[in-house]
């Protein structure tokens, strides 16, 4: 495969089993490419002769090695999944990283975006109680197998460090809803709304969730192993730091009435110019 940086190409990856959610986007990401300026094909199996790969999501299948192939071969893979903030909607939005998991590598390179976070109408909160609760996010079983098996009992895991650092501290488990989850001893809440559960909690521990996200919005301490909140790591945990992080990933979802503005965003990060609104 000859790859050309000159062109922009795409091939939309659709293969069967694709979810609702994921075809819609990459259903609204092909209908709006030529508008971009972007020659696109939507294929259900992967053919490797675009410059520009996009799927939706990475955990799922062989997708993760396709991705890895297309980047080896020089390409540039697009990778849309649930996004940051009001995901709940089936309109909602949606978020996309460039070749990784997460967007985290791109985040110092993106400008702040304090438009698309206004239009959100999210007010910063200080839910936290230095000697509240703690709040353990479990991982879904798509996520177990991908992360694969060193870590498959890291909730388990989590838990004992947690008792072992916080003796006596009141620890909540939150599954990921509506999925099978592992089973912990300890108190498990899977259906009260996220922010219901952060409010008033010390601490939250997650392995890469979007939990990590809705603990800055609620100004609640959290630790992370990987995904976009370890940008934070270093950082001092104030309101304005926090609203930075959030004006800068804001910029990173879309909902799929704005995919000419995110062809135009993801072209601008892949060609060093993120000013692009």
């Amino acid at each position: 495969m000859t790859l050309d940086s000159a062109r922009v190409d795409a091939e939309i990856y659709l293969p069967p089993g694709t979810n609702g959610t994921g075809r819609v986007i990459l259903g609204a990401i092909a209908d709006v490419a030529a508008t971009a300026g972007v020659s696109a094909r939507v294929t259900d199996r992967y053919r490797g002769t675009q410059q520009w790969l996009v799927m939706w999501g990475v955990g799922a299948d062989d997708r993760s090695a396709i991705r890895d192939r297309h980047i080896a071969a020089g390409g540039t893979v697009v990778l849309w999944d649930i996004g940051f903030f009001n995901r709940t909607k089936f309109d909602g939005h949606c978020k996309a990283s460039i070749n990784h998991d997460y967007a985290t590598k791109w985040l110092d390179r993106t400008e702040p975006c304090d438009t698309r976070w206004s239009a959100l109408g999210i007010e910063l909160r200080d839910d936290a109680d230095p000697k509240g609760h703690i709040v353990l996010a479990g991982i879904g079983p798509k996520q177990h197998a991908y992360i694969g098996k060193p870590i498959a009992n890291w909730e388990a895991q989590k838990l004992a460090e947690l008792r072992r650092r916080f003796p006596g501290r009141r620890i909540v488990y939150r599954p990921k809803p509506k999925r099978e989850y592992v089973k912990l001893q300890c108190e498990t809440d899977a259906k009260s709304e996220i922010h219901d559960l952060l409010r008033g909690a010390s601490l939250v521990v997650c392995h890469h969730s979007n939990v990590a996200v809705d603990a800055v919005l609620a100004g609640v301490p959290f630790e992370s192993d990987d995904g976009v909140s370890t940008w934070l790591r270093g950082k001092p945990y104030t309101r304005e730091v926090r609203a930075d992080f959030c004006r800068r990933i804001a910029r990173w979802q879309y909902k799929r009435g704005e995919m000419v503005e995110a062809w135009h965003f993801l072209r601008g990060v892949v060609n060093g110019t993120t000013n692009v609104l």
